[in-house]
């Protein structure tokens, strides 16, 4: 999809005075335009591409393909030249999100309530009445919508151990292939920074034991414009895809910690909200580089505000509500404080209340800044997610010359 298009469908999904952070560069003078101005400019005008039709019922349709079609299709974004990610066959039923529709290529679009990707109203007749949206939970954050179980499942369970390999990117050595092996590793997180590591990280791990691999889409620099970050990116990614091979969905984790500065918040994005944007003009080109993969919305910095450093991260997940939608799973972290792992309780209701049923996946766990990891910690940390339903990766294989205290290299970690 056209870098372009990703912006006019982006614009769509807002209001016109929403004002919309434009840079000159990676380092130039930002302005702020009205979302209004921006559509004027690029003739995303009412009744074509990018009116967005004021919201009507509060809550969810029910609905089902035209009795004239054999499917319908869902793509990634409002438009017909976006990308398909799936369809619904012929009676089969399913439900709308019934707010902030989209007019684009003269067809209204719809956010399915499964977060797979949006339907042209048009192409759809009525299943049911309204089903009203539930009531408001005591959170800052309204719960996603569950929609029954996904239609896929991650190809590792909460019962089996996973580990971040290289804080760096690069390609396990024998003595942390030894480990991963002797510790029954089965699913890995690796970190794509750096090119030319897959044939020497992928097939050496397998022989180790591992059997299925997340991949954390990164890069050196902090992240700037979703064009930049899927420059630097795709190629990377793809080196591992081609590795990886089509037996199992490529999992790809779309960044990491975006409520922190470091990691682009304050720079690329100002709140959640702008990160959802972000992020799903990413998703899009990523659909088309690699169709059949399952993306992944990334985990929070955990913890509240600190200024200059983080944003709440609770506030930053309400404000992202269209990129959670969207995504295939989640991402969270965890990080315990006492040495001997007594205190690790992740916060599992939380974490539903956030996401519903979209499958959950640690991709980081382990040990707090300046708290040493341990053989029992760890286990316990493996046990306690293994009893939520949540795979958890354990934090780390190799620092790659940081994160000593949580290393397992360095400190010889055998459960």
């Amino acid at each position: 999809m056209p870098i372009l298009d990703v912006l006019k469908a982006s614009l769509a999904a807002l209001d016109p005075a929403t004002q919309v952070r434009v840079q000159m560069g990676t380092d130039g003078t930002v302005i702020l335009i009205p979302a209004g101005e921006l559509m004027a400019a690029l003739g995303v005008t009412p009744g074509a591409a990018g009116f967005v039709v004021p919201p009507a019922v509060t809550g969810q349709r029910r609905l089902r393909p035209a009795s004239n079609l054999s499917f319908l299709r869902i793509r990634s974004q409002p438009g017909i030249n976006a990308p398909v990610v799936g369809q619904y066959d012929k009676g089969t039923v399913f439900a709308i999100l019934d707010a902030n529709p989209v007019v684009m290529d003269n067809y209204t679009w719809y956010r399915t309530a499964d977060g797979q990707g949006w339907i042209a109203i048009d192409f759809a007749e009525p299943a049911d009445d309204v089903v009203q949206a539930p009531q408001a939970i005591a959170s800052p954050v309204a719960p996603v919508t569950p929609a029954g179980s996904p239609s896929w499942a991650l190809s590792f369970t909460a019962n089996q151990r996973g580990v971040g390999t290289s804080a760096g990117g690069w390609a396990p050595d024998a003595r942390q292939l030894d480990i991963a092996r002797r510790n029954r590793i089965e699913f890995a997180l690796i970190c794509a920074y750096e090119p030319n590591q897959a044939a020497r990280t992928i097939q050496p791990l397998r022989e180790a034991g591992v059997k299925s691999f997340i991949f954390r889409a990164c890069t050196h620099e902090r992240p700037s414009t979703p064009r930049r970050f899927i420059d630097l990116t795709v190629p990377i990614l793809q080196e591992y895809a081609a590795v990886h091979g089509s037996d199992q969905p490529l999992l790809i984790a779309i960044g990491n910690e975006p409520n922190i500065a470091n990691e682009g918040w304050g720079i690329a994005w100002q709140n959640g909200e702008e990160f959802a944007n972000w992020w799903l003009a990413v998703a899009a080109a990523y659909r088309q580089f690699f169709p059949g993969a399952k993306l992944g919305f990334p985990a929070m910095s955990p913890g509240g505000d600190v200024p200059g450093i983080r944003m709440n991260e609770a506030t930053f997940v309400a404000g992202a509500r269209g990129a959670i939608q969207a995504a295939d799973w989640i991402g969270v972290h965890y990080y315990w404080a006492d040495p001997s792992g007594q205190d690790i309780d992740p916060p599992v209701a939380q974490w539903r209340t956030w996401f519903g049923d979209k499958p959950i996946v640690g991709t980081e766990v382990g040990p707090a800044d300046a708290v040493q990891v341990s053989p029992g910690a760890v286990q316990i940390a493996y046990q306690k997610f293994a009893a939520i339903g949540i795979p958890a990766c354990a934090w780390l294989l190799s620092g790659a010359g940081a994160w000593q205290n949580a290393a397992w290299d360095v400190n010889n970690i055998l459960l």
